[in-house]
This record gives C-alpha cells, sequence and structure tokens, in this order.
C-alpha cells in the first residue's frame, strides 16, 4: 500500500461503504482484512493510530489459554489452542512456533505431578500439535535464576509473534484488500445519523491531525470495534447492550536482557493465584504482567509507581542479584476488556474470568458491537462478525478476491544502542501510514521499547537521531521537527518520574 495522507484523505469525500469499521486494533484490522476479502466496501477508522492501545501492549504471546485450565475453562481452552494453531499455519511470516518452559516454584514442589499432568492436557487439547511437554532441569537460563527458588522445570509449545503485537495488528490493514476498501488512522467519526428511509448510516469524518480536514461518508453497516471503549461509543450514540466491559490492567516492565535468556519463562506469583512471564524479546526482557481490576478506563490506562514496584518485587524473588528501577528500558500497559454479562457484579477476580468474545448484533439499526477478545483468536472473531454481516447485508456485491498489490521493497536503517536495522522513516511513511514521532519510534519499529527512555537514550544522547526523524515526517500545521521532539521529551519525562517514584 503506496499511500500519502492527502491522496487518503481525498479518498474518503462522500464515499460509500457498506461497512464501518470503527477501531483499528487487532480485532477490527483482522476484521478490515477479511470483510474486504469477502468482497465488501469496508472503511476502518482509528481515532489514533493502528494498534495505539492494547494490541501494542501485550506479551506478543500467541498462546492456548494454558491457565484457564486452572479453572476448568476446558472449552475456552479447546478453542483458543485451535485458533493458535491456526495462525501458526496460515501467518506463518510472523507467528512461529515457540518453547515454553514452566518452573515449578519451591513453595509449591507438590505440584510437579499436577504441572506435568496439565501440560500434557494441554498438548491433546491441542490436537497433540508441536512438542511433547517434558521434564528438563539443565538450561541456560539457570545463569541468571535463583536455583533455589524453583524445583523443576517442564517444556512446552506455545507460540510467538516474530516482529511485536504492534506489526502483526498493522500487518491486517496493509496485506492486499479489494480496491473499494480504506483504511484510514488519526480519523474519528462524528454526528453518526441513521437514515431509516435510506438505511444508511452518514457519519462526519474529521482528521486527527489536521483541525480543518473533515469529510461526509455512508455506510449501511457500523461495527463497534474499539475494545476497552466499546460501552462509551456505545452510550455516545445511544446503542444499548446486554454485554459490558470489565477492565483490567496489565503492566510490564522491559529490563536489559538477562545473558543467557533464550526461552520464555513462565513463573508462579508468591501467592500462586497466578503467573509471569520473562519473555526475550530482542535486546531486553519482557516481564509481566500485572493483573488489576478497574472500572475505571482512565484509571485502568495509568501506570503507577505501585505496579512497577510489584512486578520488581515479583522478579527479584527469582534472581541471586535484584534488579531496580535503573534497569527498566520500557513500561507498557495493556487494558484487557472483558466481556461479562450488564447485571454482572464485581464479586470475583479478573483472572476467574474467561477471554472469550461476544458479537451482539442492535435489533433497531444495522450496529454490531464487539466486546471481549484476544490476539490469539482474532481470525476467530473475524469470521464471527462476517458471518453477521452477511446475514444482515447479503452478499457482497463483488467477487470478493483480494487484488494483488505491488510487492513494495522496504528500506532499512540503523539506530544507535540496536545491533539489527530498523525500518526507514521513509518507507514508514510511504507505504505504512506512520504520520508521527511516536507512530514511528513504537508501532513502526521497536525502537522505544528497546532504546531506553523511548528511544532517546539514558542521558538523552540520541536526541539528534530523533530531530533527525521527525524532520523526515510530514507536517501538520505550525509544529516545526524541534517542537516534536520537544513534545515527545515531555512525554519521557513522565517515564522519568514514574521511575524516580519507585
Amino acid at each position: 500500500m503506496t499511500c500519502l495522507r492527502g491522496e487518503q484523505w481525498d479518498g474518503l469525500k462522500a464515499a460509500q461503504f457498506d461497512v464501518l469499521i470503527i477501531g483499528g486494533g487487532v480485532s477490527g484490522a483482522c476484521l478490515f482484512h477479511h470483510l474486504s476479502g469477502a468482497g465488501y466496501r469496508v472503511l476502518l477508522i482509528d481515532k489514533g493510530d493502528f494498534a495505539s492501545a492494547t494490541s501494542q501492549s501485550s506479551a506478543m504471546m500467541i498462546w492456548g489459554g494454558l491457565l484457564y485450565l486452572k479453572h476448568l475453562r476446558v472449552g475456552t481452552v479447546w478453542r483458543l489452542c485451535g485458533s493458535r494453531n491456526r495462525l501458526v499455519e496460515e501467518k506463518s511470516a510472523c507467528v512461529k512456533p515457540q518453547v515454553f518452559r514452566y518452573l515449578v516454584s519451591r513453595n509449591r514442589p507438590g505440584t510437579k505431578l499436577l504441572v506435568n499432568s496439565a501440560l500434557h492436557s494441554y498438548w491433546l487439547l491441542g490436537r497433540c500439535r508441536g512438542e511433547r511437554p517434558r521434564r528438563e532441569q539443565q538450561f541456560p537460563e539457570t545463569d541468571f535464576l535463583k536455583r533455589s527458588e524453583f524445583v523443576d522445570s517442564f517444556i512446552y509449545q506455545e507460540a510467538m509473534l516474530d516482529s511485536s503485537d504492534a506489526r502483526f495488528a498493522l500487518q491486517w490493514v496493509l496485506s492486499p484488500q479489494n480496491k473499494n476498501s480504506q483504511a484510514v488512522n488519526y480519523c474519528a467519526a462524528e454526528n453518526l445519523n441513521f437514515n431509516h428511509s435510506s438505511g444508511t448510516w452518514s457519519v462526519a469524518l474529521r482528521d486527527q491531525l489536521s483541525a480543518d480536514a473533515a469529510t461526509q461518508a455512508t455506510a449501511t453497516l457500523i461495527v463497534n470495534c474499539t475494545g476497552p471503549w466499546a460501552d462509551e461509543v456505545n452510550g455516545e450514540f445511544g446503542i444499548k447492550s446486554p454485554f459490558k466491559h470489565v477492565l483490567s490492567k496489565g503492566v510490564f516492565l522491559g529490563l536489559r536482557r538477562f545473558p543467557a535468556h533464550e526461552q520464555p519463562l513462565i513463573m508462579d506469583t508468591a501467592n500462586g493465584k497466578d503467573c509471569m512471564s520473562l519473555i526475550p524479546w530482542g535486546p531486553i526482557s519482557l516481564w509481566g504482567p500485572t493483573e488489576t481490576c478497574s472500572t475505571n478506563l482512565r484509571d485502568a490506562g495509568k501506570i503507577r509507581p505501585a505496579d512497577v514496584t510489584e512486578l520488581l518485587v515479583e522478579l527479584n524473588r527469582w534472581l541471586p542479584e535484584s534488579r531496580g528501577p535503573y534497569d527498566i528500558v520500557s513500561v507498557r500497559n495493556g487494558v484487557r476488556a472483558l466481556v461479562v454479562n450488564k447485571d454482572w457484579a464485581p464479586n470475583q477476580s479478573t483472572l476467574q474470568l474467561s477471554r472469550k468474545f461476544k458479537v451482539y448484533c442492535d435489533r433497531q439499526v444495522p450496529w454490531i458491537s464487539v466486546y471481549g477478545g484476544k490476539i490469539t483468536d482474532c481470525v476467530r472473531l473475524a469470521h464471527s462478525v462476517v458471518s453477521k454481516v452477511m446475514k444482515r447485508l447479503g452478499p457482497a456485491r463483488s467477487n470478493g478476491h483480494l487484488s494483488e498489490l505491488p510487492s513494495v521493497r522496504q528500506e532499512f536503517t540503523s539506530f544507535p544502542g540496536l545491533s539489527a536495522k530498523v525500518l526507514s522513516v521513509r518507507s514508514s511513511v510511504k507505504h505504512e501510514m506512520c504520520w508521527t514521532l511516536e507512530d514511528y519510534l513504537r508501532r513502526r519499529t521497536n525502537i522505544s521499547q528497546w532504546v531506553p527512555r523511548g528511544g532517546l537514550g539514558r542521558e538523552s544522547e540520541n536526541r539528534s537521531y530523533l530531530l533527525r526523524i521527525a524532520e523526515e515526517l510530514p507536517s501538520y500545521g505550525t509544529q516545526t521537527a524541534e517542537d516534536r521532539v520537544r513534545q515527545y521529551e515531555e512525554e519521557m519525562r513522565n517515564f522519568d518520574q514514574l521511575l524516580a517514584a519507585c
């Protein structure tokens, strides 16, 4: 896809679509791909960048839900294992089989037999794909772990995203699509109105990067795919549903990678009620997540010093040499949207809630609401919504064959502190709808996750590089490249203050 911002926005003027998808996280992006492939005219919009919320803050695991066996959710595990296997087969370029290691805590030595049984049950539920679970006591990671903290270790197979969760979502948007479909980031829907006589929605679209840019479009059906914001969006446009979301905050720490850290490790928390993962990812080790129930979206989106402290305490139980705030390279927070019935009362831990999804079709107007969902299950969710769209709209007018886009030759460049090259700014702008400094550093590349302080460096030694990047990005309004870097530095001061308070 080669599309500059002006051309992209011009293509929206007075356009007519079969389906408007609001929300460009992994669920909306995957649905966009599949509806386009079915031949529908589809518009995908997001008021921010694609995958700029929960879909950029996962552990990048494509897993079958091993921990749900603890609550005997066998059906959920069966479905997630099937979804995982399918992604490994169909998206092999970006989803790879990965061996995981489960460490049996010294506080729970009697669970060895239970763990072994659970892992073999998990393997069976996964259709016996991949390596059979086995016990293994000698492994490289013992070089940095406190050997007295665990009594045994078992390995089993899951899958991982090859690059990042944000890029995984982006690939659904960028992959071949029919010529009548469009995806636009930094585009907000305003003044939605349904015309009962024509059976269509009229929607005012506003460019979030250029306040003066606005246009009108129409769509026959709308899909609310906004994740944690689904309830808020439904409420804004008067849509009622029998479901709602419960929010769970999941914070991860990115630390300087441990020597000999080769495989993802799964470790019990001190209270034995949950597990955390330590995942090697480029030059860092990703540790977490927390599991904090919240009823307020704004609070759930904030990372607090207590979150960081909790994670460090849990990690340091397993280490002979403690890690502290100085060792933290990056912090990420994903707000999980867990679907429950509208009358659900907060009397149970979010750990006991299934990570299922629900698709609700409004009976009064052509509006579909998507609740819950996981990266692992994004294709199954998309197929479920496509089937409901077909029932509501009938078959698509076109034949549904995806157009073959010409292959794109991407350019790569170097960045200080990284051994691997990263996608160039020019390629990101030309082919991947990259418009802001954060788009490039956080989602088109992993710079902000792998280099301290969002890529600036511990002493801001990379500032000149960020200035050059900002100069290559498209300009909007009167903001200069220097203004963009200063604004980014302000955001990094929040990171500095967070660590200083730990």
